[in-house]
C-alpha cells in the first residue's frame, strides 16, 4: 500500500479561536444542557474564562479533510469508525488553540471478503496555558480499502 509513506506526516497546523457561534452550533446539534456550556454566567461562576467547549467538540477541530485528500480517498468511501478525546485543560470561548492533524497509522483488513482500509488520525491541540490542551484520535474506515493506482 503506497499510502504508508504518509504515516507520521502532519497534514495541517492551524490556529483556531473558540467562538460563541461555533459553540452554539454544537449545543443545538447535540442538545447539550450542561450549564458550563450553555451559560456564560455559570461558566464564570465556576472559574472558567468563558463558556466551556464540550470534549466531543474538541475532536472536531482537526482538519480531517487534509488527511483524506493526502491519502487520495474519495469522501463517499469514508465511514466514521471510532473517536476518543482526552482533555487536559478546559477550552473556553475566546481561547486560542493551535491544532495539528497527523496521520498516525494506516492498515487494511478483509471484512466479509472485501477490503476495508483504516486510517488513524491524531489531532493535538496546544494552547498558552499548557503544552497540550487536548488529544483526539479518530479512526476512519475506507470502503474498498486504499486506492491502488
Amino acid at each position: 500500500m503506497r499510502q504508508k509513506v504518509h504515516i507520521g506526516k502532519t497534514t495541517s497546523v492551524r490556529k483556531i479561536v473558540i467562538e460563541n457561534g461555533q459553540l452554539d452550533r454544537f449545543v443545538e446539534a447535540l442538545s447539550i444542557e450542561d450549564p458550563l456550556v450553555v451559560s456564560e454566567k455559570a461558566a464564570k461562576a465556576a472559574g472558567l474564562t468563558g463558556r466551556l467547549l464540550p470534549n466531543i467538540a474538541a475532536g472536531s477541530l482537526g482538519d480531517y479533510e487534509s488527511a483524506i485528500n493526502l491519502l487520495e480517498i474519495k469522501p463517499k468511501q469514508v465511514l466514521h469508525s471510532k473517536e476518543t478525546v482526552t482533555m487536559f485543560e478546559p477550552l473556553c470561548v475566546g481561547d486560542e488553540v493551535t491544532v495539528s492533524t497527523t496521520i498516525k497509522n494506516l492498515f487494511e483488513q478483509q471484512v466479509g471478503g472485501n477490503p476495508m482500509g483504516f486510517a488513524e488520525i491524531e489531532v493535538l491541540g496546544t494552547g498558552k496555558r499548557s503544552a497540550i490542551v487536548f488529544e483526539a484520535e479518530r479512526v476512519v474506515a475506507i470502503r474498498g480499502g486504499f486506492p491502488r493506482r
